[in-house]
């Protein structure tokens, strides 16, 4: 018997690989030039390609801005994990709210005098200090509702308690939007089948926040094992000792 040990670092950036083929990502397109005189054949006959072209190019735009998210619970898993996660991937995130039953700090009722006030909307106005953790363009919201009916909300991180969670997601996949659920997913294993079926049939991303699983350390071990360079592994002890580092024992045969 042998054990291996392994101190290694993380690698936060490497939060969604290039592998991940649930990922909500789409890849920045190379369009190549295309004849302006080409033409194809559709069901409504001889069509200008150049006329399919610009209708792709369009939605491809639209694909390759930043997913419009909202965050649903702002208690350790929402205001700790979630929001710091968002906002550190700008080019890919963009969060539009933050929704909880209490206001966050830097936020008061719009007719309440509010030092250092920068920005209103219809409720409350907003600080300096709510910007400077949520990000210039996030609003908060007390009616989760509000978020279900936005129609350019994309995407739902629900970070809940998880007694909670089967029914906002089921809400928000029903209303069309992708879901990523912080885990544990639902209290119970049919809550987690039901919602894997309805995101299939919606068409949508039903995700579970098993974070670790991309991080580089994990992604090495994974490969070393599929390569079986270690042999048949008996088993798996996994501590974390630090913000950037993880202990790994594994006992083998070998």
């Amino acid at each position: 018997m042998t054990v291996h040990s392994a101190t290694v670092q993380h690698d936060i950036h490497n939060v969604i690989p290039e592998t991940a083929s649930t990922s909500f990502v789409a890849a920045e397109p190379k369009p190549s030039p295309l004849p302006q005189e080409i033409t194809t054949t559709t069901t409504k006959g001889i069509v200008p390609l150049s006329t399919i072209t610009s209708k792709i190019q369009t939605r491809t735009e639209k694909a390759t801005k930043p997913i419009r998210a909202a965050i649903v619970g702002l208690g350790i898993a929402g205001a700790g994990f979630h929001v710091p996660l968002i906002s550190s991937l700008s080019e890919l995130f963009t969060l539009l709210y933050v929704v909880d039953s209490s206001p966050p700090s830097g936020i008061t009722p719009i007719n309440a005098r509010t030092e250092g006030e920068v920005t209103r909307d219809d409720e409350f106005s907003y600080t300096r200090e709510f910007h400077d953790r949520f990000g210039e363009s996030t609003r908060y919201l007390k009616d989760y509702e509000q978020v279900l009916k936005d129609e350019e909300i994309e995407l739902v991180v629900i970070a809940t308690p998880t007694a909670t969670h089967y029914d906002f997601a089921r809400s928000a996949l029903l209303a069309g939007k992708h879901v990523l659920l912080d885990k544990p997913v639902t209290v119970t294993y049919d809550e987690a089948r039901r919602l894997g079926e309805l995101a299939k049939e919606q068409s949508r991303v039903l995700y579970a926040f098993q974070n670790r699983r991309w991080d580089s350390d994990y992604l090495t071990l994974l490969k070393t094992l599929r390569e079986g360079t270690l042999g048949p592994i008996t088993d798996f002890v996994s501590q974390y000792v630090a913000p950037s580092l993880s202990l790994v024992l594994l006992t083998s045969k070998i």
